[in-house]
Formats: structure tokens, C-alpha cells, sequence
């Protein structure tokens, strides 16, 4: 595969089927806005590096990134650090990324492309309402989903 395995699309990493269009695109501005946010990528490139081709695959592919104010908790002390960065303490830090940042950014890097925004222009305009403080298309899931 070509890329860096933390910002790339499940479909990306997929050998067989990857069938990658502009949601590809998407996922991976949806990882930069995560790192953006909380000054992490959703899943730890050590880990991933280290744990063999086969489990990188299988985690671009399958597993869901964290929330972001779950993904703060797992930094550990490195959350305190990343708040006095950004002029505020680690809670308020959780707060501030805990609505609708964090609904924008998790259908951002969606696995399934289908729940993805459509387009780099769809998220744009998710996050622009977010600044406009208006509401976002983003939602959680559903209890059916």
C-alpha cells in the first residue's frame, strides 16, 4: 500500500477491494482535524508500526477512532501538556471537544465511506456552521446504526 498508515482511508488499506474516491480524501482531513483537535491522530503510530502489517490492516480497516474526549484520556499525562499549549486545562480541554467538534470529526474518519461527509466541501461546511454557531449535519449514531 502507499501512504502513511495513520491518516489512511480503510479502503485504502484494502488490498483487494480499495476502491478509494474523494472520501478517502475526507477520512484522512477528518484525521488531521482529530490531530488538530487533541493533538493526537486517532490510533498510535508506534503501535500501529509495531504491530505487523497484518494488525495495522485489520485496524485501519475495522477499528473505530475513539471519541475525541476519550482519546484526551489515554494521553495520559500528555493531556496536560497538550491543554497548557492551547491556553486551557486538561477538563475544560474535554469540554471544549466533547459536542459537536467531536461529531464533526468522527464522521470525518468514519470507517464505513457511506456515513462519511460526501465531500471535502461537506465537512468544510460542517465545520464552518460549527464556527457560525449554527447546527452541524453531523449526528451521533443511532441506536439502528
Amino acid at each position: 500500500f502507499l501512504g502513511t498508515p495513520e491518516y489512511m482511508s480503510p479502503e485504502a488499506a484494502d488490498a483487494v477491494g480499495g476502491d478509494v474516491d474523494t472520501t478517502s480524501d475526507v477520512y484522512s482531513l477528518g484525521v488531521l482535524l482529530y490531530e488538530l483537535l487533541v493533538g493526537a491522530v486517532p490510533f498510535d503510530a508506534r503501535q500501529l508500526r509495531t504491530a505487523g502489517l497484518a494488525e495495522l490492516l485489520r485496524v485501519i480497516r475495522e477499528v473505530e477512532a475513539p471519541p475525541l474526549p476519550a482519546k484526551l484520556t489515554q494521553l495520559g499525562q500528555t493531556l496536560s501538556e497538550i491543554a497548557e499549549r492551547r491556553s486551557t486545562n486538561p477538563l475544560t480541554l474535554r469540554k471544549e471537544v466533547a459536542g459537536e467538534l467531536n461529531l464533526i470529526a468522527l464522521k470525518a474518519v468514519e470507517k464505513r465511506r457511506e456515513r462519511r461527509y460526501g465531500s471535502v466541501q461537506m465537512l468544510w461546511e460542517d465545520v464552518q456552521r460549527f464556527l457560525d454557531d449554527h447546527p452541524v449535519q453531523a449526528q451521533p449514531p443511532t441506536m439502528g446504526y
